[in-house]
């Protein structure tokens, strides 16, 4: 059976990639009959957390820390705004040294701030996190962050807004069918499509390549 996104959260983030509509009517129409395209799920498991599925994008560290802190009420009151606002607020959250392998490659030792997987590659507002990410190309594509300093993030920011993030060193890059990222140090803050899960050192992720039908424009 398809599935038909009518989208009312915050971010909306699967149905902005798909390009579908989000106002109603026009986005229940699509969802009642618009046409059927297959796209990849990601599996997902880590320590002390049940295996699940995302759509969008999961991620450990400090991306995870502002989703915890974003509560429903100020997301009400202004929106995806509140993401940045709770962002500001964790600014400081410390780099930590992590373990990244993709596919059957040996493991690389990094710090990160956050590590961000995606099935898709814009965020609210068009910034383009992951340029190269497809929903339906059997790939994940994920971003190591890792700032050092205010110049840096500013830098940072500047390279996500104007789609040239592939030219800073503080944003690396990955891409492939299976990756692991282990945290070597205390649990951190993780999140699955938006939504906290318990802290942990460990995600893995898996494609599962279009196994889910959904109705798009």
């Amino acid at each position: 059976m398809p599935l038909g996104n009518v989208a009312s959260g915050t971010g909306n983030l699967l149905a902005r990639n798909l390009r579908l509509p989000l106002e109603h009517p026009e986005s229940i129409e699509v969802a009642l009959a618009g046409r059927e395209v297959s796209i990849d799920l990601v599996k997902v498991s880590g320590d002390d957390m049940p295996t699940e599925r995302f759509a969008v994008m999961a991620g450990l560290g400090l991306d995870a820390a502002i989703v915890d802190d974003t509560g429903d009420q100020l997301k009400k009151q202004v929106g995806w705004v509140a993401y940045a606002v709770a962002g500001a607020r964790h600014l400081s959250f410390p780099a930590v040294p992590v373990q990244i392998s993709v596919d059957d490659e040996p493991p690389r030792r990094l710090r990160a701030r956050t590590v961000m997987i995606g099935n898709v590659g814009t965020l609210t507002g068009g910034v383009e996190l992951l340029p190269g990410a497809r929903i339906d190309d059997g790939l994940m594509d994920a971003v190591v962050v890792s700032p050092g300093n205010v110049a840096d993030w500013t830098r940072v920011a500047y390279r996500l807004l104007t789609r040239h993030a592939r030219g800073n060193e503080k944003l690396e890059y990955l891409s492939g069918r299976k990756l692991s990222v282990r945290v070597d140090g205390d649990p951190v803050p993780r999140q699955i499509d938006g939504d906290p899960v318990p802290p942990g050192r460990e995600l893995v992720c898996e494609v599962e390549h279009r196994v889910l039908k959904v109705r798009v424009s």
